[in-house]
Order: structure tokens, then sequence, then C-alpha cells
């Protein structure tokens, strides 16, 4: 009965299982910012992603990324998705994202994932 519930517990999910899958069509343009909290220190320089290919690349990423687990921390940077609709906001450490500063977060492919688009 144990290792049944624990295998019922370890169970990678993908992030457009859980929540709506993003539609790359609907996307104007992606905010990497800093944490809005004023008490972080953070020496991230903010960046925004406007190329469509880029932009492509990225929601496939957020898309496909698995359950990394439960997180929590309170100077999370901020990534703003910018949709024609609505604005998606996701909090991240550079390694996993989520919504908002605890709870489940999923990973990103490779550590330095967002310096990636940085640099395109």
């Amino acid at each position: 009965m144990l290792t049944l519930s624990l295998f019922g517990c370890s169970s990678n999910h993908k992030y457009s299982e859980r929540y709506d899958e993003l539609q790359v069509d609907k996307v104007i343009k992606i905010e990497f910012r800093k944490p809005s909290n004023p008490q972080c220190q953070s020496k991230f320089e903010e960046f925004d992603v406007l190329n469509k290919e880029l932009i492509n690349d990225f929601v496939d990423i957020i898309n496909n990324s698995e359950l990394d687990g439960p997180w929590k921390g309170a100077c999370f940077r901020e990534i703003k998705i910018i949709m024609k609709d609505s604005v998606i906001n996701l909090s991240t450490n550079g390694k996993v994202y989520g919504h908002g500063t605890s709870g489940n977060f999923y990973r990103f492919p490779e550590p330095e994932t967002i310096e990636k688009f940085r640099s395109e």
C-alpha cells in the first residue's frame, strides 16, 4: 500500500496538462523582470522577447515542462507572457517556474534557459 501511494505522488505532469496549453498565436511578447518585491536585491537585467520564433520556442518549453515539485521563495524573478486577451504571470528562480511564489513549480530543461533568450 505504501509503495502504491509513493508511486501515485511521484508521477510527473506537464504544465500543459495542469493548465490550459499556451497558444503561441495569441502571445504578443514575453517580459523577463526583476522581482517586484522592493526588499529583493537583484542584479538581473530585464529584457523582452518580441521575435515570433523565440516566442514559439519559449511557449513550447513552458507547455512541455515537467512538474518539479513544491517550491517556496520570496525573491523570484517574474515572467510576464503578454497575450492578446490576457497576461500570464509566472515566478522563476531560473531553474523552475510557477504561478506565485509558492506551490508547484515546473522545471526548465536547462539551468540557463532564460539567458538563452536574452542573447538571441
